[in-house]
């Protein structure tokens, strides 16, 4: 009818000039342009490595949900907070979340494939329960013949749960993930 709502399916090719008119944060539209003048892409589809926007200025990365082939997404030094755009890059494997302002990573629900988490430098890191419930992270890949790992260090201000940091390492052991906890993350309530 006239008032039916058209939801474009997540693994949608999409113009560069449309998808950039949906990404509200003027620095991120400008990483953004900048990788497909470099790359000559014209399409949503060549985004697969996005590694532009290191200490960009980032706040908001709505319409980035619009880039659903990326692989690698290098978000280090913005101060972004909410990820759930992230959540329908269903090809998203690799993410370094270094010195931004995230506090949990509910908002990665959906990304089955995702292998490698770098979120340094987070004091505002508390809740890591959604990493216990990631299906792939930390399993070996015999296609891309690596380890995946979690780097969480001086992330949680020291108020991350024991028994959840506990357990996220008992289970990334126990798949043969490499994974680094130097300093105290851990001390909040269980």
């Amino acid at each position: 009818g006239l008032f039916d709502v058209y939801v474009r399916p997540a693994s949608c090719n999409m113009q560069l000039a449309d998808a950039l008119l949906e990404v509200p944060d003027l620095a991120l539209r400008n990483c953004l342009q900048s990788r497909a003048t470099n790359d000559g892409l014209t399409d949503t589809d060549g985004f697969t490595v996005f590694d532009d926007c290191v200490n960009g200025g980032v706040t908001n990365l709505s319409g980035l949900e619009n880039f659903t082939r990326i692989n690698f997404l290098d978000l280090r030094f913005n101060p972004i907070s909410d990820l759930s755009p992230l959540n329908n890059i269903r090809t998203l494997q690799i993410l370094y979340l270094n010195n931004t302002n995230i506090t949990s990573f509910d908002a990665l629900t959906n990304l089955d494939v995702l292998r490698i988490i770098e979120a340094r430098n987070i004091p505002g890191l508390t809740d890591i329960s959604e990493l216990l419930r990631m299906k792939r992270l930390g399993r070996y890949n015999s296609q891309t013949a690596n380890f995946g790992y979690v780097v969480l260090e001086n992330s949680g201000g020291g108020n991350i749960a024991c028994d959840a940091l506990a357990l996220l390492e008992e289970l990334l052991q126990a798949s043969g993930t490499p994974y680094w906890n130097t300093g105290a993350v851990c001390g909040g309530p269980p």
